[in-house]
């Protein structure tokens, strides 16, 4: 690397803001592990409510307990996308440890808690001291880190992945051999891939950013393509056995807001700045606006003290990911980019300290820059402290398939509103072929039962229509209610009494 990038030498200012300010920042090493501790316990508590899978969830879930390692490559049904190895891990967990929540949970939550960590350490590597308790803040506590950590799905990996690979490209103290550490980058990321698709994005910021950072020769250029070709390769072969076959129209459909409309190319500007805004909302819900001004912020910073390679290698993926999806080939959008929320952390820290430094003859300013961000963090830490005493949970139909698995004769039809179809399949050992989605009719039934999910200690909303139809034209025989899913067994009503 052309650039030093081992610690930054700026320092937040001294503030008079009273002694306990300085005796906090004076005793950081105390506070980052308990920053630290208290994330990795927000993680274990959200994994250890077992919460039932939620739809979206469960479409993933639905793949892994129905197919063999073999069949998780490429297509998958209900339109699911996910890296090959990351499932077939998965289902080594559930051969080893069984069907559980705690067993597809596991990877996903474990790799949450490393990415914390390596994240933190990174920080405290290169930011200051102040710089980096927000950052690993911003982290422990950040809503989407935390959400993901406790779900069966891939984005916990990606961030974990992105952070590992910034790690391996930022961390060594002396920075002589520029192409070996490439060519460990590269071929880390090789291997990376088939757990985290993404990393293409990421892999080619950081080699772009190496070779724009460096004066080009046709020697250098020879050497970086020869080097670049393992991860292009491993993508490649990826690309031809599994991600080709994971190309959704429905998808597309669905990512639309993430997609630029070609059609609409003059509108391209707004909607990058759109997609940006929301990437940086997306890394700490609902400060975006902090996010983005602080990130803007650390660019300029690290351009200024000549730290470009460094600047790069955190916005460059961005802009990749923000490139494919003006082309149409990768959603920016949700939780899609949640592998580029770890760079984006690290440049608001670089941000707040470059802020910090040019109000340092602003004495307001910088109380007042203080006031805001101790607003985001009493913002994220409230409501992550809130999720250790109430779950976080979109719909329970764990106990209700139970119950229907004891009281099920064999025969009835069970019909599942709303989103709960894969959810309840996924719980269900009995012939599935009893089960069905939502119907928009009335079943020709003479019996049969009708399942229900809603937001624990929330309202329904789905399947209220229905519920109606079948209490005007059937009698209950029984129901089994928690929060978060009710079933009802119904009997239809002679026609003369309905």
């Amino acid at each position: 690397m052309a650039q030093q990038t081992t610690c930054a030498d700026e320092n937040l200012p001294r503030l008079p803001l009273g002694q306990r300010l300085e005796w906090l920042l004076a005793r950081q090493g105390v506070l980052f592990a308990l920053i630290l501790a208290a994330g990795v316990l927000c993680r274990l508590v959200q994994y250890l409510w077992r919460t039932s899978y939620w739809h979206d969830e469960s479409f993933l879930v639905y793949n892994v307990i129905r197919r063999s390692p073999g069949e998780l490559i490429g297509a998958l049904d209900v339109a699911q996308t996910a890296p090959p190895a990351f499932l077939i891990l998965a289902d080594l967990l559930t051969q080893a440890a069984g069907e559980s929540e705690f067993t597809l949970r596991l990877l996903p939550m474990l790799c949450s808690v490393v990415g914390l960590l390596l994240l933190a350490m990174l920080a405290r590597k290169l930011l200051s001291p102040g710089a980096a308790l927000l950052v690993t803040t911003l982290a422990a506590f950040g809503p989407t880190l935390l959400i993901h950590a406790g779900e069966f799905k891939q984005y916990s990996s990606d961030a974990m992945s992105t952070t590992l690979l910034l790690a391996i490209w930022i961390w060594p103290a002396k920075q002589p051999r520029h192409w070996l550490r490439l060519l460990l980058l590269a071929v880390v990321t090789a291997a990376i891939l088939w757990f985290s698709e993404t990393m293409v994005f990421v892999f080619g910021g950081l080699a772009l950013s190496f070779w724009l950072m460096h004066r080009p020769t046709p020697g250098s250029i020879v050497r970086c393509a020869i080097i670049c070709l393992l991860p292009v390769i491993s993508f490649g072969i990826l690309y031809l056995v599994s991600i080709r076959h994971q190309q959704y129209g429905m998808l597309y459909e669905y990512w639309d807001d993430g997609l630029l409309d070609l059609s609409e190319w003059y509108t391209a500007p707004v909607w990058m700045v759109g997609r940006v805004y929301d990437v940086c909302n997306y890394a700490a819900k609902p400060f975006g606006v902090v996010i983005l001004a602080l990130c803007v912020a650390g660019v300029r910073g690290l351009w200024m003290s000549q730290k470009r390679l460094l600047a790069g290698a955190l916005v460059l993926p961005t802009l990749l990911c923000l490139a494919a999806a003006t082309i149409g080939r990768y959603p920016m959008d949700g939780r899609a980019t949640t592998f580029l929320v770890p760079g984006l952390l690290l440049l608001s820290g670089f941000g707040a300290a470059s802020a910090f430094r040019m109000l340092s003859r602003w004495e307001r300013g910088r109380q007042a820059l203080l006031a805001v961000l101790l607003i985001v963090v009493a913002g994220l830490a409230i409501p992550a402290a809130y999720r250790l005493f109430v779950p976080r949970a979109r719909q329970h139909l764990r106990p209700v398939a139970q119950y229907l698995e004891q009281h099920w004769n064999g025969e009835d039809q069970i019909y599942v509103m709303g989103n709960g179809y894969y959810p309840f399949l996924c719980y269900w050992k009995k012939d599935a072929s009893a089960v069905h989605p939502p119907f928009k009719e009335l079943p020709d039934d003479q019996t049969f039962w009708m399942v229900l999910e809603f937001e624990p200690y929330g309202e329904l909303d789905d399947g209220i229509d229905e519920l109606a139809a079948a209490d005007t034209a059937a009698r209950r025989l029984g129901e089994f209610r928690v929060e978060g899913g009710w079933a009802i067994h119904f009997t239809k009503l002679p026609t003369e009494t309905q």
